[in-house]
């Protein structure tokens, strides 16, 4: 777990890394390697095809307690995936929320398509700094 909150970076990534090097001096190396490998495929989410051409965008996505988000949002991008918002708000993602919550997550993910295969990779919520949608307004149910 310390290499991959290592690799994932932020303030405390530093000190991950030094706990990496601490626990096994043999294998630490191999280990953060393989915990980037690991988060790579973790953040990244293959979707249905959202353009027949090349094209990248970034979308803002709300998940308001289920893993289908609520709203998703074009932030910025190749115009041929500006209306692809409907189709990823279709999709299930890895996001969990606790039984009872009223918490709502924002992340932003960065959707690719190339040769008819599209993903989308998640990034993590200091990417967004920055990056806020005026439109983007949180407002209570």
């Amino acid at each position: 777990m310390y290499a991959v909150a290592a690799a994932a970076g932020g303030p405390e990534s530093q000190s991950s890394r030094q706990q990496v090097m601490r626990l096994n001096a043999t294998t630490r190396e191999k280990d953060l390697a393989q915990a980037m490998a690991d988060l790579e495929k973790m953040k990244t989410i293959a979707v249905p095809q959202l353009a027949s051409a090349t094209a990248t965008a970034r979308f803002i996505f709300l998940f308001d307690n289920s893993s289908a988000p609520d709203r998703v949002q074009f932030l910025d991008g190749d115009e041929a995936l500006r209306g692809a918002a409907d189709k990823l708000q279709a999709i299930d993602f890895p996001v969990k929320f606790p039984d009872v919550s009223s918490i709502k997550v924002i992340r932003l993910g960065t959707a690719s398509c190339r040769n008819s295969v599209c993903k989308l990779e998640m990034q993590p919520l200091n990417s967004m700094q920055g990056s806020v949608h005026p439109q983007l307004a949180v407002t209570p149910k």
